[in-house]
């Protein structure tokens, strides 16, 4: 999959690469083409207005030829020939080299006549011409096409060359250009796939277990509940814990698409902390632990009162889980300079600081050994992320021998 998103990268990029420079080339060309062809005109009137007057510069036909002085600035491949009102050519006006024999001239002649336009091109010969008419009857300046042909396909030539040596570049540069733009998707992708072979394996413990404990009942269909009720106990034990498992990953969907947000409202922050610490106090002290709380009165915040509350009960339940033997909680609340600031810290072994930066991915446990018996699937970290990250928040963790643990969310 992450293959075909970088051939169709660099594919589209180098189709929109392509596009770009053919608009470019076509219009350098059809610049060119039209600044020639402007040239060419003009010098073609030139020729009616100053050579058609000249009388020492015309000759009858097969008569012979006078040069032009090479100082004028007519002086190109060009003749103009004379015809009366019966389109019978008269005079040639022809400068120092003969472009075609007096034959094809006839016929070049004849077609031009017959033209219902001014202007136009020969193609055969090569030659560009402009009719004039006038009161003896009508005169056709031609100029040869030979050097704007040159001009126009040594642009020609000169527009694949780059344009094949500019593909070839941007091609280099979008295999390595789709790297780098495919690798939030490949990270996305890697996430997912991890996520998914994560939340299977969480899920298969307690499913392996309830059907364990089924299949214990089964084979004991004539025993009483009662004498089985330890099978149901966990079986029940097993579903709670699948269903907490469910419900976490149902949340971390919603907040991925933003979906959680809509009930912001304006909520006391300190009264609502206060709220989740209370029944977590009577835990703590059953653990030979201890509790210390700091928290200033009458903070306000606008947010989700439901995901904040679930942020500080995922803060405080880390910290009791992975609290050292009578050890310490802390949990800290003020307002410094408009920005909330909420600690919780509790004495505990450090963790790496290799760890530290994987510490909100989903199911990321450092300890893994202690997973069955704190009952957690990793989840709980990753879950308070979205939801500080969602309130535009910040969170960060420190942790040290002589300081222990801090989780510390930051919100504007």
């Amino acid at each position: 999959m992450i293959d075909k998103l970088k051939k169709k990268f660099v594919v589209i990029n180098m189709i929109l690469v392509s596009i770009v420079l053919a608009i470019t080339f076509i219009g350098v060309y059809a610049f060119t083409y039209n600044k020639l062809s402007n040239t060419s005109n003009w010098i073609l009137k030139r020729v009616i207005e100053e050579k058609g007057h000249d009388e020492n510069r015309k000759r009858k036909i097969g008569g012979e030829k006078i040069n032009i002085p090479s100082q004028s600035p007519l002086n190109k491949l060009t003749f103009l020939v004379e015809l009366n009102n019966e389109n019978k050519i008269i005079n040639i006006i022809d400068e120092n080299i003969e472009i075609v024999d007096e034959e094809t001239l006839k016929e070049i002649v004849s077609d031009c006549v017959d033209s219902k336009k001014n202007y136009g091109i020969i193609i055969n010969e090569d030659l560009r011409y402009l009719k004039h008419k006038n009161e003896n009857g009508l005169e056709i300046a031609f100029i040869d096409r030979s050097e704007e042909i040159d001009t126009l396909n040594s642009l020609i030539t000169t527009s694949i060359l780059v344009g094949a040596l500019s593909l070839s570049a941007f091609l280099i540069i979008s295999i390595f250009l789709s790297k780098w733009a495919i690798k939030p998707a490949e990270d996305a992708f890697n996430r997912q796939k991890q996520f998914i072979a994560d939340a299977s394996h969480e899920l298969k413990t307690p499913l392996t277990t309830i059907l364990a404990n089924s299949e214990i009942l089964l084979s004991h269909k004539n025993e009483t509940i009662s004498s089985q009720i330890k099978w149901i106990e966990y079986i029940k034990l097993e579903s709670e814990r699948m269903r907490g498992l469910v419900n976490d990953l149902l949340f971390l969907a919603k907040l991925d698409y933003k979906e959680n947000l809509i009930s912001s409202k304006e909520i006391n922050l300190s009264d609502l902390v206060w709220s989740v610490i209370l029944p977590f106090e009577s835990l703590i002290f059953e653990n030979n632990k201890k509790l210390e709380s700091n928290i200033d009165s009458d903070i306000f915040f606008t947010g989700n009162e439901n995901q904040i509350k679930q942020l500080v009960v995922i803060l405080i339940d880390n910290a009791i889980k992975y609290c050292s033997e009578k050890g310490t909680i802390k949990i800290n609340l003020n307002k410094n300079q408009n920005k909330i600031n909420l600690w919780v810290n509790n004495s505990a072994v450090p963790i790496p600081k290799e760890e530290q930066k994987h510490i909100f991915e989903r199911f990321y446990r450092v300890d893994k050994s202690r997973v069955r018996e704190n009952g957690g699937y990793g989840l709980g970290l990753s879950i308070a992320k979205e939801i500080v990250e969602l309130h535009k928040g910040q969170i960060l963790v420190t942790s040290d021998e002589e300081n222990g643990t801090t989780f510390k969310i930051v919100f504007p």
